[in-house]
């Protein structure tokens, strides 16, 4: 063998064995890459930042897909931000409230917290906080428009085209 074969065929091998070269962000199965909401119950704040992101997200064509998880999930989601969204024409996803992992940390382009901690899930991450955001139980409507001014932000953020 030609030592230029020999070299084409060691390189050809070394990359067959480093795997796929990572993107700049990280891409779900679907081809999407995942905007992480996070609320301390999975069941209220991040199902509808979820939500409204999902839909927006969609109508602008953007490859992105939302999930909603918690760090202490409740057994249900909240009920008023079930039938907020449901007068709204959205469902709410998923049916019951999940445990973030680190995994879906590390598997997420953006995360976004809503005034809780996930540094015991994710130890150095350094998600975007959206604390200032009511409960919708207290006030669905201030709730949505919390949630749909920091939306504006993100998706035009997201929209704009990389350097």
């Amino acid at each position: 063998m030609s030592p230029m074969l020999i070299h084409a065929t060691v390189a050809a091998a070394l990359l067959m064995l480093a795997g796929p070269v990572p993107s700049e962000e990280p891409v779900a199965s679907d081809g999407k890459k995942v905007v992480l909401f996070v609320c301390e119950h999975g069941a209220a704040k991040s199902v509808m930042a979820a939500a409204h992101f999902n839909q927006r997200a969609k109508e602008r064509k953007l490859p992105y897909r939302a999930v909603a998880k918690g760090t202490s999930p409740q057994e249900q989601l909240s009920e008023s931000a079930v039938k907020g969204l449901a007068a709204e024409g959205l469902a709410a996803l998923p049916s019951r409230p999940e445990q973030v992992t680190a995994a879906d940390v590390a598997g997420a382009a953006r995360v976004v917290t809503f005034g809780c901690d996930i540094s015991k899930v994710a130890p150095g991450s350094r998600p975007e906080s959206w604390a200032d955001v009511p409960g919708p139980s207290e006030d669905y409507a201030a709730s949505r428009q919390a949630i749909d001014r920091h939306l504006d932000a993100l998706l035009a953020e997201l929209d704009r085209p990389k350097k």
